[in-house]
Formats: C-alpha cells, sequence, structure tokens
C-alpha cells in the first residue's frame, strides 16, 4: 500500500477534553453540529490556518522518530475580487531534523523564502501557485463550506455516531467538541476527489497521485484500526476551529517490518486548525530579493539531497558529519536552521 495514500487517509487526533463525557441524546445534538459547521456560510476574511500530518512508528528501538509534514500561515483579504495577502510555511521534520520553505503572497506578487533569503515569482509562477493556494480552505476568504465544496468533499459524511463531548476554548474561541468513528467509505471517496483537483506537484521526479484507485481505497479499509474523528465548532458562530482523525495501520508483512527496522505499526495522523479568525494579518513584501532561478538551482539540489539521506535512514547507514544533511539539523544546510519557508507545486519545475 502506498504510504502517502495511507497518510493521506488518517489525521492525527487530539485527545478529548479531560473527564469529559458523551451522554443520553448527545447524538443528534453532535449530528446538528456537523451539519451547521459543514453548512456555513462564514466568511474566513483574516486568520491563521495549519495543517500537519505526521507518521508515527511503534514497536521499534531503531526506527521510533516520527514523520511530520506541516503547512500554514496566516491571511489576510484584500477586499471582495482580490487576492488575498498570505504567507504559508511548509516543513518537514525527521530523524531529529527540520527543512521549511515559505510561500509569500501581498496578492500582487509572490515569494519564496529559504534560509532567510527571498526569491521572487516569475508572474507565470505566481499565477500558477495562488489557484492552487486558494483551493485552501480559508485562504480565500469565503467559509470553510464553500472551500471544501471546492474540493468536492463532505466532512460531514465522515463522521460515524457522533457524539457530543464537551466545550473547550480553541484558536481563541469557545467551542463545542465532537467526537466519532470514521466512516471510512465516504471519506477514502472524497480524498480522492480532492486530489484530483489539487494543483500538479512535482518534486525530485515524484508528483502526487491525482487520485486513490478504487483497488487502493478498498485495500485501506482492511488495514486501517481505530479510525476516528474530532471536531471543535464555535459555540456562537459555527465556524470550524479544529478537524483531527486518526488511525492505527498494523503492519502485517513481516518483510515489511523487517525492512523498517522492527516497526510492527504506524500511527498516522492528520490535523486542520484555525486561529485568530477575524483578527487582522500583516503580511508585507520582503525588503530585498533574489531571482527566482537562483532558488531552483538550489532547491534542486536540496531535493536530491533529501532523497539520498531517507534512503539511507532507511537502510541504517550514516548520512555523513554533523551539520551536512540534507534537512539541516544545524542550519549548515538549505533547508536547515529553522528558517520560514513554504512550497507549492512550481517548487519542482527545472
Amino acid at each position: 500500500m502506498s504510504l502517502l495514500a495511507a497518510a493521506a487517509i488518517c489525521l492525527a487526533v487530539a485527545l478529548s477534553a479531560c473527564g469529559s463525557k458523551t451522554g443520553p441524546g448527545t447524538g443528534a445534538t453532535a449530528r446538528s453540529l456537523l451539519k451547521q459547521t459543514f453548512s456555513s456560510s462564514q466568511a474566513l476574511n483574516s486568520g491563521v490556518v495549519s495543517a500537519a500530518i505526521t507518521l508515527s512508528p511503534n514497536g521499534s528501538s531503531k526506527q521510533n522518530k516520527p514523520l511530520s509534514i506541516s503547512f500554514g500561515g496566516p491571511f489576510q483579504s484584500r477586499g471582495k475580487g482580490k487576492t488575498p495577502a498570505s504567507k504559508f510555511t511548509g516543513a518537514i521534520k525527521f530523524g531529529g531534523q527540520t527543512g521549511a520553505l515559505t510561500f509569500l503572497s501581498t496578492g500582487t506578487a509572490g515569494y519564496v523564502q529559504m534560509s532567510g533569503t527571498s526569491y521572487k515569482l516569475p508572474a507565470a509562477t505566481f499565477k500558477q501557485m495562488q489557484s492552487g493556494f486558494s483551493e485552501l480552505p480559508g485562504a480565500g476568504g469565503s467559509g470553510s463550506s464553500g472551500q471544501f465544496a471546492k474540493l468536492g468533499i463532505n466532512p460531514q459524511n465522515w463522521v460515524s455516531d457522533p457524539q457530543l463531548v464537551g466545550s473547550q476554548e480553541v484558536g481563541g474561541a469557545k467551542t463545542q467538541h465532537v467526537h466519532g468513528a470514521v466512516a471510512i467509505d465516504p471519506l477514502l471517496r472524497d480524498l480522492s476527489k480532492a486530489l484530483s483537483k489539487a494543483p500538479n506537484v512535482t518534486a525530485g521526479g515524484t508528483s502526487v497521485p491525482k487520485s486513490i484507485s478504487p483497488a487502493t481505497q478498498a485495500k485501506i479499509k482492511q488495514e486501517v484500526h481505530n479510525a476516528s474523528l474530532d471536531l471543535w465548532t464555535g459555540s456562537s458562530d459555527h465556524t470550524l476551529r479544529r478537524l483531527t482523525v486518526s488511525a492505527d495501520l498494523p503492519l502485517k508483512s513481516a518483510q515489511v517490518r523487517q525492512d523498517l527496522g522492527g516497526v510492527s505499526s504506524l500511527k498516522l495522523q492528520l490535523s486542520l486548525n484555525y486561529s485568530d479568525i477575524g483578527k487582522p494579518q500583516t503580511i508585507s513584501a520582503p525588503s530585498a530579493s533574489k531571482p527566482y532561478t537562483q532558488f531552483q538551482q538550489k532547491f534542486s539540489q536540496i531535493v536530491q539531497g533529501i532523497f539520498a539521506s531517507l534512503a539511507g535512514g532507511a537502510s541504517g547507514s550514516s548520512t555523513g558529519s554533523s551539520g551536512s544533511s540534507p534537512l539541516g539539523g544545524s542550519g549548515s544546510s538549505g533547508l536547515g536552521g529553522g528558517s520560514s519557508s513554504g512550497g507549492s507545486s512550481a517548487l519542482g519545475g527545472g
């Protein structure tokens, strides 16, 4: 089974509020909250949106560090009919190292930032990236329901037997917390639809698939265990503040367990969060920038190094002396040092 396909369907679980419990009659209330949340037309004109996928291995003393991919940042509407300003950072954490890229849009121009240096995007590349980011919930100024509809998905159908857990403050707002089991079939169908509408993303010659085949969906359904979903919706405005899903993936093949250093199962997690909704966000162009061609050259070299590092980690070999890793734990590499950054479809173009 494709690791990417598996990761795509399992979103990470936030723990339920301590001491809270479901009760009689909360199912009907939970269903009502789900419907109101995913039919809400509440505009998201400004705030901070973030998403993350985490893959955590279990059962091995050798391979015990998670792989995490995150993406998000602030966005600010510039008015009706205008492209919003945004600053989205994409980061990968693996083996104790972190790599990051930032995509910054003023609404009229775009930049990629890496290791403290900004590179201005060509007009055509900026237009392509803006088109892709406009599909992200919250990035275009419309409500979450409209953004999910653009992707052809309805998260309300993902929840089986929802229950109201209680209230909790999330992202600066009072929310109602709904918990339920995941209905795998509609979830996989929706995610396959979302992939078909996502922008083309290529890195190192590898492209993100545009669908999840029926055969792969059937296999995922058989192998995913304990899938659950948690949602936090605004108590007063029924605007989505947090959505998390989690699942366990036992590794049944002895060969796969051996190849992964004794890992017996994987915990797959994904989360979507909103905060500071309605609060103004300041997003400005960098004071100086370099040509985008210089970024392309550096990024191509870094991607090749990342794949070499991952391959070396899987085989147990060393990636080299301290500070020379492609992901840059000590800040000497192109992606390291905790610098802000973000990526998109055009980043893989040569």
